[in-house]
C-alpha cells in the first residue's frame, strides 16, 4: 500500500504479509558440492545456490536463511563416520575448512536452512585428501654391495677307526688339527664298549680351517671292541609366547541404535538419525527447547560394581546436559555426569546430594567424545572413576557415599524439562569391566 494522509501526501510503499499458515516446506538441496584440497591445512567448498518458497511466493519466493556444513571421517570401508556440524553460514557460496589435518581423507556435506528453521536433506557426499605435510627430498646414499668370499663351514667329523695291525702295545688315536669341535679319545682295551660323546656348541659362523680328519697311526690291535665316536645334538631353545589377557567377555549391553529405539526399555524425545553419527549408520539426536530427552535401559539384574560408556557430540546447548546416569531398578537415581552452563564436565550424586565439579571442560562444536563411569555402590566407601577420551578426570574420581542399593537401569540424556541443547549420542556399552574408548 501507499500511505497518503489528509493532505495529499504519499509517502513510502508499505509491503503487508496477511497470508495464512505458516512455513514448513523445507528449501532444496544444495548442488554441485565440490572440495579442494589447497594445502595440508586447508580444503576450500563450493556450491551451487539452493531455492525456498514461503506459504506465498508472490509475496516472498526466496527465503534460504543459509546453509549448515557437515564433515566426516571415511572407514576402511570407504563408509561415513564421525559426521560433525563444522559450521552454519548465511548465504554465501563458499567456504574454506581450516581444521583439516594433513594427508587425511574427508567428505563434505552440506544442508540448507530456510528463514522459518525449515532444514533441507544433505547433499550429496564429496570426499577429499589432503596433502601430506612434507615432502621427501631423494638423496645420493651409496648402497653397500656384499663381496662374497668363499668360506668354507667345518662340519666337524669325528671317524676314528683304527686299522688293525698286530697284536702289540696300546694303539693311541692322535688328531693332527686346529680342532673346532673334536674329541680325541683312547680306546680302552677291556670292559663294556667306550663311547666317546662329543656335544658340538654350534656357532653362526665357522672360519675355515682345513677340514679335520682323525688319522690313527696304530702299532697295534687293540684288545676289545671298537670304539664309536657319537655326537650329541645340542637343544634347540624354544620360546612359547605368552598369552594377552582379555576382556571379561561381550558386553552386559549395548547399542549404536543401528535398529532405532528398540534396545532400550523407555525413552522420549531423541531421534535417530543418519547425519550426525560416531559409527555405523545412525546415533540419537536430542535437539529440544523444552528438555526431556532420554532412554533407559532396565538390566536384567542388579549390579554393586559397574562401567557404563557412551559418545556424544554436543552441538549446542545454553542448559546444563545430562549425558550418563546410573539408576536402582526401581528407577531411583544414584550418580550422573554432566556439562555445566560453564562447560565444565561434572559429577552429581544424587544419593549423597553433592556435586564434584572438575575442571575440564567441553566446548560446543568440539565434535565427538567418549565419556566412562565407573561406580562402586558400598555405602560409605562407594566411589567413582571417569574418564574422558580415554584420560582419567581425578576430580570426578572420588569416595562418595551412593549407598547400597545397586546398579539396575542405564540412563542417557536428560528427563527434565525446559532446558535448550543440541546433543547427539551414539556406541553405549554397558559391562562390568572396563571398556575404554
Amino acid at each position: 500500500v501507499s500511505p497518503r494522509n489528509a493532505a495529499g501526501q504519499v509517502f513510502d510503499q508499505q509491503v503487508f504479509n496477511f497470508s495464512a499458515g505458516s512455513d514448513t516446506t523445507p528449501p532444496s538441496v544444495p548442488t554441485d558440492l565440490s572440495a579442494t584440497a589447497v594445502s595440508m591445512a586447508q580444503v576450500n567448498l563450493a556450491w551451487l545456490a539452493a531455492t525456498d518458497n514461503g506459504p506465498d511466493p508472490a509475496l516472498d519466493p526466496y527465503r534460504v536463511a543459509g546453509y549448515d556444513i557437515y564433515r566426516y571421517d571415511i572407514n576402511g570401508n570407504g563408509g561415513l563416520i564421525n559426521g560433525v556440524l563444522i559450521n552454519s553460514v548465511d548465504t554465501v557460496l563458499s567456504y574454506s575448512d581450516t581444521t583439516v589435518s594433513p594427508n587425511t581423507t574427508y567428505a563434505y556435506r552440506i544442508a540448507t536452512r530456510d528463514t522459518a528453521a525449515n532444514i533441507s536433506a544433505l547433499s550429496s557426499a564429496v570426499n577429499v585428501t589432503t596433502p601430506s605435510g612434507a615432502t621427501a627430498t631423494p638423496t645420493n646414499t651409496p648402497t653397500a654391495t656384499a663381496i662374497a668370499t668363499n668360506t668354507p663351514t667345518l662340519t666337524p667329523t669325528n671317524t676314528s677307526t683304527p686299522t688293525p695291525t698286530p697284536i702289540g702295545p696300546t694303539a693311541t688315536n692322535t688328531s693332527t688339527q686346529t680342532p673346532t669341535n673334536t674329541s680325541t679319545s683312547t680306546p680302552t682295551q677291556i670292559g663294556p664298549t667306550p663311547t666317546n660323546t662329543s656335544t658340538p656348541t654350534p656357532t653362526n659362523t665357522s672360519t675355515a680351517m682345513p677340514t679335520p680328519t682323525n688319522t690313527s697311526t696304530p702299532t697295534s690291535t687293540p684288545i676289545g671292541p671298537t670304539p664309536t665316536n657319537t655326537l650329541t645334538p645340542t637343544p634347540t631353545n624354544t620360546s612359547t609366547p605368552t598369552p594377552t589377557p582379555t576382556s571379561g567377555g561381550p558386553p552386559i549391553f549395548q547399542d549404536g541404535f543401528e535398529s532405532g529405539m528398540t534396545a532400550w526399555t523407555s525413552s522420549a524425545g531423541l531421534v535417530v538419525q543418519n547425519v550426525v553419527v560416531h559409527s555405523g549408520a545412525n546415533a540419537a539426536q536430542g535437539n529440544t527447547t523444552t528438555g526431556a530427552t532420554y532412554a533407559k535401559k532396565t538390566l536384567a539384574t542388579t549390579y554393586s560394581d559397574a562401567y557404563a560408556r557412551v559418545y556424544f557430540n554436543l552441538i549446542s546447548y545454553t542448559s546444563q546436559v545430562n549425558l550418563l546416569r546410573l539408576r536402582t531398578a526401581a528407577d531411583g537415581s544414584l550418580v550422573y555426569l554432566f556439562i555445566s552452563t560453564t562447560g565444565r564436565l561434572s559429577l552429581r550424586n544424587d544419593v549423597g546430594l553433592v556435586t564434584f565439579t572438575s575442571t575440564t571442560s567441553v566446548t560446543s562444536g568440539s565434535g565427538w567424545h567418549a565419556l566412562e563411569l565407573h561406580c562402586v555402590i558400598n555405602g560409605t566407601s562407594s566411589s567413582t572413576e571417569v574418564w574422558l577420551d580415554n584420560v582419567k578426570i581425578t576430580d570426578l574420581s572420588v569416595t562418595t557415599d551412593i549407598g547400597t542399593t545397586p546398579i539396575g537401569r542405564l540412563q542417557i540424556g536428560e528427563v527434565q524439562t525446559a532446558r535448550t541443547y543440541n546433543v547427539v549420542f551414539d556406541d553405549v556399552v554397558f559391562n562390568t569391566v572396563r571398556i575404554g574408548p
